[in-house]
């Protein structure tokens, strides 16, 4: 459903107050258009939960007479080209969900124009931490390129590695990370094959758990330092840091540091 108020004068259309209803969610808000002939928009949105899985999953299939040529190109229309329309404005959101990660407190400024949509600043409370970020979509080419640039403080990995489905292993730590990447398409094949970027990380009082490589390890290593009186848990440590870059899904370092109350670990790979 959609309901909207407001008003217009001469060629200002001002909707004071618009509520949208789509697959059980609600965004409120208002939109402003000063000027019909020049096509420049304000607006904002709030909406205390959205879920883009559910906001973003195919429509059920439905019998249409439309070849399948015709139709397969009809679901992914082309970005608008050089229309002049120009749109900004806030946009507030409580409870933001996509692919199992979860977002609160998210505000954000959006600008578009064209089929570019631009974030130049995004604030959000993120896996028990913190997310500032900037970034902007480029719908115009066949397939979506992304540019972002982010800084997390104090995320808690465990949920964040369960989101991504790395493997049955999981590492239970606090994140901090400031990093750039560029990617294009929207599917895990095509940001994984397509991610470039960089940046570096700090990992503090780490625990890496369900990794069999590194439990064989420990099964091999662990009996003989004990008879030399050494107690070693290889699965802990009390912080990771270094700088990464990230080239095509290929991730390399150059000065990855581990330290343990053992010693300390440096790692190139």
């Amino acid at each position: 459903s959609l309901r909207f108020e407001g008003q217009r004068q001469d060629q200002d259309v001002h909707l004071r107050k618009l509520i949208l209803t789509l697959k059980g969610m609600t965004v409120e808000g208002s939109v402003r258009l000063p000027d019909i002939a020049t096509p420049r928009v304000t607006f904002t949105a709030t909406a205390g939960t959205l879920d883009l899985d559910r906001l973003l999953a195919p429509p059920a299939s439905k019998k249409t007479w439309l070849a399948p040529a015709v139709a397969y190109a009809a679901v992914s229309p082309a970005a608008p080209r050089g229309t002049g329309f120009t749109a900004q404005g806030r946009i507030t959101i409580g409870d933001l969900r996509y692919r199992g990660l979860a977002l609160t407190a998210v505000q954000t400024d959006v600008q578009y124009q064209d089929g570019l949509v631009q974030l130049p600043d995004l604030r959000a409370n993120f896996m028990n931490g913190k997310l500032t970020a900037k970034g902007e979509l480029d719908l115009r080419p066949k397939v979506p390129r992304v540019a972002l640039t982010s800084r997390l403080d104090n995320v808690a990995t465990e949920p964040l590695v369960q989101a991504l489905a790395l493997g049955t292993w999981t590492l239970r730590s606090g994140l901090n990370l400031d990093g750039t990447v560029s990617f294009v398409g929207f599917s895990s094949p095509e940001i994984l094959g397509s991610a470039t970027g960089g940046g570096s990380l700090l990992l503090k009082d780490g625990r890496l758990i369900g990794y069999k490589p590194l439990e064989r390890l420990s099964e091999v290593i662990a009996p003989i330092l004990a008879t030399q009186g050494v107690r070693v848990r290889l699965n802990e440590f009390e912080q990771m840091s270094g700088h990464y870059s990230l080239d095509k899904g290929v991730l390399r370092t150059k000065d990855l540091t581990l330290t343990k109350v053992e010693g300390t670990v440096t790692a190139v790979g």
